[in-house]
């Protein structure tokens, strides 16, 4: 299972990251909205990025050299775009290498794995693996990288515990 959703938008979602692409976090953007990556130096002149989904009608795409000031520290960049995951580069970041595996879903619990908003970035070597769980009659799924190479086996439970 590919991170992928054919109907909307789907974004990086972080505040305060080091780079764009070390955010872990997913959000769907509605449909009146694009996804957006802002740079700023922190407080202590760290140089920091939010990105998530911003109402296209207050996207306006800089260039460096912006600044404005709030609590967070002085903008110096604010980016928008329109593909799934495309806020992961820009304002000079250059975004997920190329020589990478499948971007997957990552969480352990979801009632519904194309509801998790969490991502991980697998290997070269893994693919998207989701599992369905079940515990006090409860339906789950956990979503995960797994080595492509790994044969898989059924699961055993224990008795008497």
């Amino acid at each position: 299972m590919y991170f992928t959703d054919a109907v909307a938008l789907q974004c990086l979602r972080c505040d305060r990251v080091i780079s764009p692409r070390h955010c872990h976090g997913k959000t769907t953007c509605d449909s009146h909205e694009s996804c957006y990556l802002d740079q700023y130096t922190g407080l202590d002149g760290e140089l920091l990025y939010d990105v998530g989904c911003r109402s296209k009608e207050l996207c306006t795409n800089t260039t460096p050299g912006l600044r404005s000031t709030s609590q967070a520290g002085t903008k110096t960049c604010s980016r928008c775009c329109s593909g799934d995951l495309c806020n992961a580069k820009g304002c000079g970041e250059q975004g997920f290498p190329t020589y990478r595996g499948p971007i997957c879903y990552n969480c352990q619990q979801s009632r519904n794995p194309d509801k998790c908003d969490s991502i991980t970035v697998c290997g070269r070597d893994d693919a998207c693996h989701i599992e369905q769980q079940e515990e006090f009659g409860d339906i789950f799924y956990a979503t995960k990288c797994i080595s492509k190479h790994v044969r898989m086996i059924p699961t055993f439970y224990l008795n008497n515990v």
